[in-house]
């Protein structure tokens, strides 16, 4: 069943965690790695990355951390 969402940000949301769990696996990282890097638990950034709960906090560290090209920001935020 395809998955529904109800609002732009929750796309927006679902695509950020999608390119960290890829930039995770590209890197060889774990949630432990970016959590300690962010300040804070393992459980935390787990927690984040399942429920696709961001502050903006969370979007600038990912994007400082992973340098993603313009191309794939406009992407995630879901600019045409």
């Amino acid at each position: 069943m395809p998955r529904v969402f109800l609002n732009e940000l929750d796309r927006s949301s679902h695509r950020l965690a999608a390119y960290v769990q890829g930039e995770k696996d590209i890197r060889d990282l774990n949630d432990s790695d970016l959590g300690k890097d962010h300040g804070i638990t393992q459980e935390a950034m787990s927690r984040k990355l399942r429920l696709k709960s961001f502050s903006f906090k969370d979007f600038v560290f990912f994007v400082q951390k992973f340098g993603p090209d313009d191309e794939t920001l406009h992407y995630i935020l879901g600019i045409k």
